[in-house]
């Protein structure tokens, strides 16, 4: 299983266009520190992809990564479907760019798919288990398995029998000031045994963001990886 990550940025990209706090104005002065929006490109064969989510960033995300780039033949894509977490504009946006390839399906659970194809976002607040969700990813071949879930609900024990007997683990690293991810959070992740875990989905405010920070040295010390652009993992 081929692992591709395309951005890290969560909703707005990094940095937004109206945001001004230090890491976006430090963002701002150095180019290589921007990242587009969080989103990941997943194959069995290397030749088949499918998205983790649809950002507003998907046409520059997939031309950024050869193994997305269309071809040989004329009308011909790698691209063969979309997994949706969510329907939040953010994961879903980029389905509009992909409106031209008929042959491309997007997969996700029934109150996704009614919102985005019905358009009631009112029902976004409604109760649902289905609204969010994680995708564990199994390779029948090499029997490596992934676990992908950039917005995380709380740790609780269904959730972590699925994390616990995984290759790779990608988990929701929004805020640093939320107790959940910043303390119980990051420890939980870094005692797992999978062999690499990994912080997919970030917020710009994140200090987590900036490779000079203590937050992010605290969280390199715990063996936990920042998924930024151009990250490739093989399961």
């Amino acid at each position: 299983m081929f692992i591709h990550r395309l951005g890290v940025a969560a909703g707005g990209g990094f940095p937004p266009w109206n945001c001004t706090c230090t890491g976006c104005r430090k963002a701002r002065a150095k180019s290589e520190i921007a990242t587009k929006h969080a989103a990941t490109a997943i194959s069995g064969d290397g030749e088949h992809w499918f998205l983790l989510n649809a950002t507003p960033d998907v046409r520059h995300q997939t031309a950024a990564d050869p193994s997305l780039h269309p071809g040989p033949q004329i009308g011909a894509t790698p691209v063969a479907g979309v997994l949706l977490t969510d329907a939040e504009f953010d994961h879903t946006i980029g389905l509009l760019m992909l409106r031209e390839e008929s042959a491309l399906t997007a997969y996700a659970t029934y109150p996704v798919l009614e919102a985005l194809t019905s358009w009631r976002h009112s029902r976004l607040s409604g109760p649902s288990a289905e609204w969010e969700v994680g995708f564990r990813l199994e390779d029948k071949a090499t029997g490596g398995s992934v676990v992908y879930a950039p917005t995380l609900h709380p740790w609780d024990a269904e959730f972590a029998e699925q994390v616990a007997s995984a290759d790779r683990v990608f988990l929701d690293g929004t805020f640093w000031t939320d107790d959940e991810m910043s303390i119980h959070g990051a420890r939980a992740l870094a005692a797992l045994p999978a062999k690499r875990k990994i912080y997919p989905h970030i917020n710009n405010t994140n200090p987590i963001l900036d490779e000079g920070s203590q937050e992010r040295r605290w969280l390199t010390g715990l063996g936990i990886e920042i998924g930024r652009a151009g990250l490739e993992v093989e399961v």
